[in-house]
């Protein structure tokens, strides 16, 4: 995992002593890597990324997700109006899709990655966009 920027912030949800659900919130930078697909979010203005969201297995199905990660963009269009907000997960994790569209994400990019010998698709993720974006998305 990469070092987290100091504009970072630990977002979650507790049910009396237990974490329910968390993730962080990076208000503000300019790249990102994408480790699990060897890419890199790229813009020439800051964005904010929501990242490393878990919510433990007890708690699934409950609506926690959509509900952190609404706080969320509540804080970001609070602080920081009009900041584009980039969220993504891989396509197979249907629960965490629709999780970013009830929060009003809509879909920018696929992305995808190969084995190095072939053409064989591996992996794949999407990116989702809070407000229309001038990021751009390239392999490193």
């Amino acid at each position: 995992m990469q070092s987290l920027p100091e504009e970072s912030e630990l977002f979650f949800i507790e049910d009396g002593q237990q974490l329910a659900s968390w993730g962080i919130l990076v208000s503000s930078t300019r790249n990102w890597a994408l480790t699990e697909v060897n890419a890199q979010l790229r813009s020439t203005r800051d964005f904010a990324a929501l990242i490393s969201f878990e919510t433990a297995a007890e708690f699934r199905g409950r609506g926690l997700y959509p509900l952190l990660l609404a706080s969320m963009v509540d804080r970001i269009k609070t602080q920081t109006p009009g900041r584009e907000t980039l969220i993504w997960c891989k396509r197979s994790n249907v629960a965490s899709a629709r999780g970013i569209t009830k929060a009003g994400f809509t879909e920018m990019a696929q992305i995808y990655r190969r084995r190095p010998y072939g053409a064989l698709l591996v992996d794949e993720m999407v990116a989702g966009a809070l407000q229309s974006t001038s990021v751009s998305i390239t392999n490193s």
